[in-house]
């Protein structure tokens, strides 16, 4: 369980090809030790329940048909990743 307080939350979100997809807004955060890309980033305001966020990725690229996969982020930890079909 963590705190409650302001986290930061990153997406990295995959392409079918495994290249992650950055924009101008993109940066890197630390994972296990080595700097990785995100994809997007918002700040919440976790109050000890659970909550519904939307995180928008924004893309100036075409996207391809296949699978892309986001993994998420929070205070370091990998949370979670969901995966969805792009056809």
């Amino acid at each position: 369980m963590t705190s409650k307080g302001g986290k930061d939350v990153f997406i990295r979100l995959a392409k079918p090809d495994g290249s992650i997809l950055m924009n101008e807004s993109s940066s890197f955060f630390n994972f296990q030790g080595k700097e990785i890309a995100y994809s997007a980033k918002k700040s919440i305001n976790y109050d000890g329940k659970a909550q519904n966020t939307v995180i928008y990725v924004i893309s100036r690229e075409v996207l391809n048909p296949g699978q892309y996969s986001a993994d998420i982020f929070v205070e370091g930890k990998k949370i979670g990743t969901v995966y969805s079909n792009l056809d």
